[in-house]
């Protein structure tokens, strides 16, 4: 089969793919379809049979001493606030014993991962000695934190792993026959609260409170000694590790949650009689004997609702039972126990006793039984039923204070005092029922439907099974909150594994081990600098004719991809995306979600912006998706954020039949020609201005700031220069636009997944080859129920593709990746780093990088950097010292890598750190490049050369110019923003995605003041005698390159001392993320040379690997030489470019083959004497030429700028005496105000080309990030 058919069958899939499961979903959504893993080695539970009978009599014994012992505690309520404690609030005593129904359902998941693992001995033995030790305590406490610690802690916990041992011990031997087995076994917790209150007040008046707690323990051992011969768990228990997930996962199925939450409504309320039915009874007249009898009347009463109502729900629904047993309590509570005071006889409220007792006891049983009815695996009956009772735990815990809080609310009120407690006791019973009935609806089985058989059916077609469904999405969203503690929740269940196993054969199967395999037969084009590369751009989008992929750090809607801006205002990038989608492309874009804080590019607004572009009811709406990832909130996204890393792809795939990759986002401050220009001043008129509103920055000066409003610029055109900007980007043609695509489709499914899946206008994303049981590959889900559609691309057939119909070009090439959990949802891969590190290794010549960092490590000693480019170019250059063979790398990286002011500034220690991490990475310290290499006897300085590029300007803010904004009493400043204000008003955008807006009044009234403002400018042009042609140049950065002419003979309408102020100068940003080796193989994407780069943990990043196999006739160190044409030519370029041997572009791009697609022409190499003399990159003339331009450049803009950083300023008192701090001068001005004016031309006529030395002494005695609050453990991965 042809290659360009592979992406239906990709290298490895095959072997790799396993069929997923058919219910995939979320992290908070995931089904758990039940399986039948619950049959131990020794059969099926028997559900009958002497000895699981003896355990359900030792179940008994555990229920009376440790849940009838919790039954009893009225008697103590009023025990201790009319005798031992009378000077306590009854609030206050409350606690003892809400902290022991607290600790008794609380340690349920403790104690349930004990069972599950140990089974029941180890429980009921220590449970029996903490239990009968805490009780003989209470007797010898007078205290009330002595009775807190023996009753509520020791005791308490005791209970609760004896109640814990038993319930879930009595439940493996059942499972048709559970509720009853249940019911019997709970009924010794009704026996026990009678026994126990009665023996307490028969006791306590003879043989005082001491040693009624000993008789009471003396009973309980006898009792727990019955226990301890005869429970046992019937099912294997094989430990396994604790996983905080094993209790949080139950609380995903929805049956689970609304049971939980049911039982913790329901434990609320159900338990407050036991506490306040004796009070209560006094209050309402009854005598304290008969009062304090309620409660063994109500617990034998219970006996019965333990025992029956649990038989028939084995037989009629569990579920059904409940709901109907915790109604009728409820109502109970708010029809007879509220008006009971209000009678003149005793009876209503001795009714009451006798009747709540029934529900109170089966709530008490079946919920063991509850739990059950929705565990398919026994064998974690112990964890399920735990998590529960923690649940309800809560509900012990506060409901008891808070009744006891109601109780003081209504003192005073006669005999309604206690009518606020009964209140919030009936109501939460009832607010449980309805929470149990939510649990019935939602199961998926069909047991229990003999009382609501069908009723789902019926439901489906109502609201209600809407609502439900909301509830559904509702649950899972609250659910994803357990993530937090779980940071491998997207690869710990069966089918996550299994797909990451999957995506690791088929990376192991490829190069690199990447994701994509090599493909042959790519026609790939390059493009140096914005200009080129946006003109391309524009022309593919405007061909587009089914789908655009947009992936971006940053992207602006404002930005003009042709220019002078004035003159192409439908090439702004939103009016060419709005049109496609007036067209009916579907348009989708990923834009990084900045920390707001730290970085300007306000995603927010590129989102808003672009959805606006075609608003409800216009042609287009909906063609356009946006969506932004990370979140950096716990809130915004329940569990799923980062702080620190960003999405730092740059591509665009177009109808599936190309792709653009490589550094330049299409965003402000990316455009740029190849002579760098730094002035856009124009006397002549605004409209030939270059760089509109915020596309003309200087980040040295200050930063993007409030890009949202992008015609505003606080930086003067008229006073400074802007920060050029250098980058590379590829055009691709060919298979590996399929695997560009899949990358921008995982990432899309998996932020629709992490973050909107519950959006019904994002949608999932199949595509063609990724099908079926590999869908999963680009993380596709299919959860029950679904929001969105199911959309597959291409959206025509992939084989109509040009090149699915055979080879286009001939690259040979491969997709390289930085990628992870956090990222993409998958297991790490670092791809791209192995690339670097196997191709530098494999160099014989050269390795050239162009890169905006250079942050990397020679092995583990460098801590925190991890990454071992630096150990590759180790090896390289050492190699070929020994071998005795000429070999450099050549490495062109920005002066100051990051943006900052003053580098001495404070604001600034971030910046220094970075420079400090590079520093430490090429030459300074033991374990640095310079010094790995001359370790093993090599000199590095033979091999190893770091250069910065820089480039200089002139401002042409003329006399006349000044003149005029003093006549019209108007800024240029204002200008320039009334001119981006009339050139980016059309399609404004709004905030929201509603509509658009023009603004509020404030920001129209504004406009107008401008747009006065201009004409007022404009109406004094002829005045200053601007009406006639101006003859000084609006830029003079032509004239560092071929045929630029000299500076010394350019014009300036004014006296030549007046124009030194407008000279100035800036460091030449160099962003691209490139590589290029022995002129046969080529590395261009997204990718910095740091560990944020290259780790795969941190940013994310896609880059390709490109090797022409067409080859040309070329030299290398003066010997004939086969170099790829793809490789070669670029790197002729670029040198030239560097070296001032290109001449300077016009704006106008239509007729310049580079600034064309892939798809309409090939790359004009520009052939000539300049092309030949770079031919071969190890000639000693190319490198006298490279070294010399960079030499004298560094001087010229050292003597006449002071241009930092340098080598001479090797602390900070030489930074001070290098360039003072003061006012005096603009920065990127000349340094020497009094110079003579013909030097300074003269001087800048010496500078070709942008070349200049790195300064590698650069505060090579200071230290350059002191550790702090900016710099430290916590943050220096930031920096590198």
């Amino acid at each position: 089969m042809n290659q360009a058919q592979e992406p239906k069958t990709h290298e490895g899939a095959d072997e790799a793919s396993q069929t997923p499961p058919s219910s995939i979903d979320n992290d908070a959504e995931k089904t758990h379809e039940p399986k039948d893993q619950s049959i131990p080695a020794q059969g099926p539970p028997p559900n009958g049979g002497p000895r699981a009978w003896l355990v359900v009599f030792g179940g008994w014994c555990c229920y009376l001493s440790s849940y009838g012992w919790l039954s009893s505690i009225g008697v103590f309520q009023t025990y201790y606030e009319q005798t031992l404690l009378p000077t306590y609030s009854s609030s206050t005593i409350a606690w003892i014993l809400s902290v022991q129904v607290f600790i008794l359902n609380g340690m349920a998941p403790i104690n349930g991962k004990i069972f599950d693992n140990y089974g029941s001995s180890a429980l009921i033995t220590i449970g029996t000695f903490l239990h009968i030790f805490g009780i003989m305590m209470i007797s010898l406490s007078i205290q009330y934190y002595q009775l807190f610690l023996a009753q509520s802690i020791c005791s308490g916990i005791g209970a609760a792993m004896v109640f814990h041992g038993a319930t879930n011990a009595v439940s493996t031997w059942f499972s048709t026959r559970r509720g009853l087995a249940l019911g019997l076994a709970s009924s010794g917790a009704s026996i026990g609260g009678v026994i126990i209150p009665i023996m307490f007040q028969r006791l306590v008046h003879n043989i005082g409170f001491g040693w009624t707690m000993r008789a009471i323990s003396f009973m309980l051992l006898g009792l727990q000694t019955i226990a301890l011969l005869s429970v046992r768990s019937y099912v294997n228990h094989v430990p396994k590790p604790i996983d905080a997930m094993d209790f949080l996962r139950p609380f995903k199925e929805l049956p689970y949650l609304f049971n939980a939450i049911g039982c913790f409504f329901t434990m609320w309320g159900i338990l407050i009689p036991f506490n306040y039915i004796a009070l209560s009874g006094e209050s309402a007249g009854l005598s304290s004997d008969l009062a304090l009898y309620l409660i063994p009347i109500l617990n034998g009463a219970s006996l019965f609702g333990r025992v029956f109502p649990p038989w028939i729900g084995d037989h009629f629904g569990r579920f059904n039972t409940a709901i109907l047993s915790v109604t009728f309590g409820a109502i109970l509570v708010l029809a007879l126990w509220i008006p009971a005071p209000l009678s003149s006889s005793s009876a209503p409220t001795i009714v009451f006793a006798a009747l709540y007792g029934l529900p109170l006891g089966c709530f008490a049983a079946i919920l063991p039984a509850l739990v059950g009815q929705i565990t398919t695996d026994v064998r974690t009956i112990g964890v399920r039923l735990g998590s529960t009772f923690f649940v309800t735990s809560w509900a012990g815990l506060t409901g008891q204070p808070i009744a006891g809080a109601l109780v003081q609310r209504g003192a005073g009120m006669g005999d309604m005092e206690f009518v606020y407690l009964k209140v919030f006791c009936g109501v939460t019973i009832f607010l449980g029922a309805g929470f149990l009935v939510a649990s019935r609806v939602s199961r998926e089985d069909k047991e229990d439907s003999r009382l609501f058989g069908g009723l789902r059916d019926r439901l489906k077609a109502t609201n209600l099974y809407d609502a439900k469904i909301g509830a559904i999405h509702m649950k899972n969203k609250f659910g994803k909150f357990g993530n937090i503690i779980n940071p491998n929740h997207r690869h710990d269940e069966e089918h996550e594994k299994l797909t990451d196993e999957k995506r690791t054969r088929i990376a192991e199967s490829h190069r690199f081990g990447s994701f994509a395999p090599e493909r042959d037969g790519n026609k790939i084009k390059w493009y140096v600098d914005g200009q080129d590369y946006f003109y391309a751009v524009s022309v593919a989008l405007e061909k587009a004719k089914e789908t655009i992929y947009i992936e971006d750090w940053w992207l602006s809607p404002e930005l003009f991809l042709r220019r002078p801006p004035f003159y192409n205002q439908e090439w702004r990038l939103d009016q060419v995306l709005k049109r496609r989608a007036e067209a009916g492309v579907k348009i989708y874009i990923i834009v990084y979600k900045e920390v707001a804080q730290a970085v300007s590019c306000n995603s927010a607004h590129t989102k808003h912006a672009l959805h606006a572009l075609c608003p409800e009811g216009s042609p287009g709406h909906g063609n356009i998706t946006v969506l932004r990832h990370p979140d950096h909130n716990v809130f915004e996204n329940a569990g799923d954020m980062t702080f620190y890393w960003a999405h730092h792809e740059k591509f665009i795939v177009i109808d599936y039949e190309m792709a653009f990759i490589g550094g330049l986002d299409l965003c402000f401050g990316r455009w740029d020609s190849r002579q760098h220009p730094l002035a856009d001043v124009h006397p002549a008129g605004v409209q030939t201005e270059i760089f509109p509103g915020q596309d003309f920055n200087n980040n040295r000066i200050m930063d993007f700031h409030t890009v949202e409003d992008w015609k505003s610029n606080e930086l003067s055109k008229a006073d400074y220069g802007r920060m050029p900007w250098h980058d590379t980007a590829m055009c691709v043609i060919g298979d590996c636009v399929y695997d560009i695509a899949e990358h921008f489709l995982l990432r899309w499914n998996f932020i629709k997944r992490d973050k909107y899946k519950r959006s019904d206008n994002v949608d999932w994303l199949t595509v063609t080859g990724r099908e079926g049981e590999n869908e999963d590959l680009v993380a596709v889900q299919r959860p029950k129920h679904p929001v969105g559609e199911y959309i597959n691309h291409p959206l025509s057939p992939l084989e109509n593709r040009s090149w699915a119909q055979g080879q286009q070009g001939t690259v040979h090439a491969q997709v390289v990746r930085s990628s992870c959990d956090w990222s993409s949802g998958i297991l790490t891969e670092h791809s791209i780093q192995n690339a670097y590190c196997e191709i530098i290794r494999n160099a014989q010549h050269f390795v050239y990088i162009e890169n905006q960092f250079f942050i990397t490590a020679t092995g583990e000693e460098q801590f925190p950097i991890h990454n071992t480019i630096g150990r590759a170019i180790v090896d390289a250059c050492v190699k070929a010292g020994k071998e005795g063979r000429k070999f450099r790398v050549i490495i062109v990286i920005p002066a100051v890598p990051g943006f900052a002011g003053d580098l001495r500034d404070d604001a600034a220690m971030g910046t220094r750190a970075i420079m400090d991490y590079q520093y430490k990475s090429i030459h300074r310290g033991p374990h640095s490049i310079f010094e790995q290499i001359k370790a093993q006897g090599v000199d590095p300085k033979q091999h190893i050369f770091i250069f910065n590029l820089r480039s200089y300007d002139r401002l042409n803010k003329t006399p006349a110019l000044v003149e005029q904004e003093e006549k019209a009493g108007v800024k240029y400043q204002d200008v320039q923003r009334a001119e981006a204000e009339e050139i980016m008003s059309e399609g404004v955008h709004s905030t929201t995605d509603q509509q658009p807006s023009l603004g509020d009044e404030t920001a129209e009234s504004e406009k107008k003041r401008l747009i006065d403002a201009k004409r007022r400018f404009e109406a004094e042009r002829g005045a200053v005698g601007l009406d006639q042609a101006t003859t000084s140049m609006d830029s003079i950065a032509h004239t560092a390159m071929l045929n630029g002419g000299l500076v010394s003979e350019v014009r300036w309408d004014d006296d030549l001392e007046k124009e030194k102020e407008n000279f100035v100068q800036e460091e030449l940003y160099i962003h691209g993320k490139l590589m290029i080796v022995d002129d046969r193989i080529v590395i261009c994407g997204s990718s910095n040379i740091n560990d944020r780069s290259q780790m795969g943990l941190h940013d994310s990043e896609l880059s390709i690997v490109m090797e022409d196999y067409n080859l040309m006739d070329s030299f290398m160190d003066g010997q004939p030489f086969k170099a790829g044409h793809h490789a070669a030519t670029l790197r002729r370029l670029l040198w030239r470019e560097h070296l001032g041997l290109l001449p300077a572009q016009p704006l106008d791009a239509s007729k310049d083959p580079n600034a064309q697609p892939a798809d309409v022409c090939p790359n004009d190499v520009m052939e000539g004497p300049e092309y030949e003399f770079v031919a071969d990159p190890m000639s000693d003339q190319v490198w006298d030429m490279w070294t010399g331009n960079a030499t004298t450049n560094t001087q010229i803009f050292r003597h006449l700028f002071r241009a930092d950083p340098d080598d001479n300023i090797k602390t900070f008192d030489d930074y001070e005496a290098f360039l003072p701090r003061h006012n005096k001068f603009k920065q990127g001005h000349l340094h020497d105000p009094f110079m003579p004016a013909e030097e300074v031309r003269e001087k800048l006529d010496q500078i070709k080309g942008h070349l200049v030395w790195m300064p590698l002494d650069f505060l090579c005695d200071a230290p350059m990030a002191e550790k702090g609050l900016q710099v430290n453990a916590y943050t220096e991965s930031i920096y590198t």
